[in-house]
């Protein structure tokens, strides 16, 4: 039984700070393991975050947390308002 798993995350962030993460978060999506995708757009204030696994659940989330852990601190260095406090 194959176990794919799919996780969507938008955050409200503002225009600009979507457009910056983007940049700043894009170079870490290059070399990422075989059967794991991530696409990232910035959609109005939004930014959108798709991450796919044809592998397992843990390898999403171990993603998931990642990307958001490095939003957070990217946030933080620019300046933007904190997603999470």
């Amino acid at each position: 039984m194959s176990k794919t798993c799919r996780v969507a995350i938008s955050l409200d962030v503002g225009e600009k700070e979507a457009l910056d993460l983007c940049d700043i978060l894009g170079p870490d999506n290059v070399d990422i393991p075989k059967g794991l995708s991530i696409r990232m757009r910035a959609a109005g204030e939004t930014i959108m975050i798709d991450v796919y696994s044809e592998k397992s659940v843990a390898q999403v989330t171990g993603t998931v947390d990642e990307i958001l852990s490095h939003t957070q601190v990217a946030l933080d260095v620019t300046n933007h308002e904190g997603v999470a406090r």
